[in-house]
């Protein structure tokens, strides 16, 4: 039995073994496409109208940012803030662009030739923000910014607003990461907003190709790189000359340096073009598979490949064109609040507002109110009630957007009548013996009385008022007003800070107790015996 189990266990092991040693059977091979399927990023409102654009062509300014509202302590302008225009032609409800020029502080060029082919395109301009004329007073124009992509700041040009094409958006596509060159226009990344150098998904680019090459907006362009790219990099160039060889390896060939170009072009993603200027374009990166670098190559593609579909731009961008049906137009809503809500006649209260439109359109406030004065800061009015009778003042806020369409609510602010003027009140007295500032038990009663008055109303003071009789010595009525608080201090435990003692002259052997109300100073000359 033993033997057969021995024979047992070798034939199981030899089994094992002719089982590792066979090979596995193939299966089928998988081969995978260079192509990714992928859905690109939609343009905003935002991304559209906060671009920017390179330009050779003089700007038709009709004037520029000479100030705001909060000047000169304010010099940064946001939404639904004044801002003033110097400048000419202006009329209520023109609607103007602010623009700003910029240059890179830091004067660096990112690949070689960069700065030479800056000059030749023209001038970098940032979208800063759209503003409305309100108001026009001789040649200052008081505008509301309606629209903000960073803060106005003064300087800042401003020029007729135009209407941007929306472009529209190529849906799920086909990337081939590998694609070969199309022989359409190619052109290179010069610039990048905000003047970034590595770049990705949602950035904005400027390109050496504009409408003078047939470049319009909603075209694509690929994103390429070659290799030879990184040679010509002094930075990236030193990583050919890195060591990258294992100790154990035999290597069978060397490819050469020089045959770089031999190597596939890389895409590394997408962009679709939102401004046109005649030398250069303003394009969105819409797909980016790795980093991005200025002065990479780009390519123009197929208007819409097979394997694309097309689908309008998803934008808040207000539209005036009829849809079908037509949305009637919905008026803003607004409601308000006084904080606070009950005052006393000379104080103040503020009025905040919170007022939104169904149909995305931009808000102006207004205040009124029948009684008192009103200073009104965007959203917000403070009521100063100075002057005021006692009653409910009426506050009228108003919302209106830029058709006119309007909203209203009041707010009721409760005027008390001021406070009635504060005296001091004499309390009691204590009574000393003659010639003497000795307190006695009668004394100490009264001035328990009125350390329980002090303890009630904490903000209130005493004056101690000492006094002596004729004939008696005038410096017992130091004596007798020191006795008095050194009592209502030691025995009673009243902050000493609480306790004014004062010399009252000669109106008998005692000490008065006078309260006196929180702000008022009292001197002896004041009171009345």
């Amino acid at each position: 039995m033993k033997g057969k189990v021995v024979l047992l266990m070798l034939t199981m092991a030899t089994a094992v073994t002719a089982q590792q040693g066979q090979a596995p059977q193939a299966s089928a091979p998988q081969v995978k496409s260079t192509s990714i399927e992928v859905r690109q990023q939609a343009p905003t409102y935002s991304d559209l109208y906060c671009a920017g654009f390179i330009t050779n062509q003089p700007l038709q300014k009709a004037g520029y940012v000479a100030g705001g509202w909060g000047t000169p302590h304010e010099v940064r302008f946001m939404d639904r803030e004044y801002v003033y225009l110097e400048g000419s032609g202006f009329s209520v409800g023109a609607q103007y662009s602010i623009l700003r020029q910029e240059r890179d502080p830091n004067r660096y060029e990112t690949f070689r030739g960069q700065a030479s082919l800056l000059r030749h395109l023209g001038r970098a301009y940032s979208d800063i923000g759209r503003v409305r004329v309100v108001a026009v007073h001789s040649n200052m124009a008081i505008t509301q910014v309606e629209f903000n992509c960073t803060d106005i700041m003064e300087g800042d040009a401003a020029i007729p607003f135009a209407e941007r094409q929306t472009p529209t958006l190529r849906a799920k596509i086909n990337f081939d990461r590998f694609a070969l060159p199309n022989g359409k226009l190619t052109g290179r990344i010069v610039l990048a907003k905000d003047f970034d150098d590595l770049l990705g998904m949602g950035r904005k680019v400027y390109l050496n190709v504009g409408a003078n090459q047939g470049v319009k907006v909603g075209d694509y362009f690929r994103t390429v790189r070659t290799y030879n790219s990184y040679r010509d990099d002094e930075v990236d160039n030193l990583s050919f000359k890195a060591s990258f060889y294992d100790d154990r390896q035999v290597p069978a060939a060397m490819f050469p340096y020089s045959r770089l170009h031999d190597l596939p072009r890389i895409s590394l993603g997408e962009m679709i073009v939102l401004n046109v200027t005649p030398t250069s374009s303003t394009a969105m990166i819409t797909l980016s598979l790795d980093e991005i670098h200025l002065g990479d190559g780009v390519e123009l593609e197929e208007a819409l490949p097979e394997t694309g579909v097309a689908e309008p731009l998803a934008s808040p961008l207000p539209q005036e064109a009829a849809q079908t049906p037509a949305a009637p137009p919905q008026p803003p809503v607004i409601a308000c609040t006084a904080e606070p809500p009950a005052v006393r006649a000379g104080e103040t209260s503020t009025i905040a507002c919170e007022a939104s439109s169904a149909d995305n359109r931009p808000l102006a406030f207004s205040f009124s109110a029948a009684h008192g004065r009103l200073v009104q800061r965007g959203h917000t009015a403070v009521l100063d009630t100075r002057d005021v009778a006692a009653g409910p003042v009426q506050v009228l806020a108003t919302v209106s957007d830029d058709r006119d369409l309007t909203a209203s609510t009041q707010t009721t602010v409760n005027v008390d009548a001021p406070r009635a003027a504060l005296v001091p009140i004499k309390l009691n007295l204590v009574a000393f013996k003659r010639n003497s500032a000795r307190l006695d038990n009668s004394g100490k009663a009264v001035l328990d009385g009125v350390a329980l008055r002090l303890q009630r109303d904490t903000e209130s003071s005493l004056v101690v008022l000492g006094l002596v009789e004729a004939g008696e010595n005038k410096e017992l009525a130091q004596q007798r007003a020191a006795s008095a608080a050194e009592y209502l201090r030691k025995e009673k435990g009243i902050d000493e800070k609480r306790l004014q003692l004062q010399n009252g002259g000669e109106y008998g052997n005692q000490a008065e107790l006078w309260m006196v109300p929180p702000g008022t100073r009292l001197e002896a000359a004041d009171l009345k015996h």
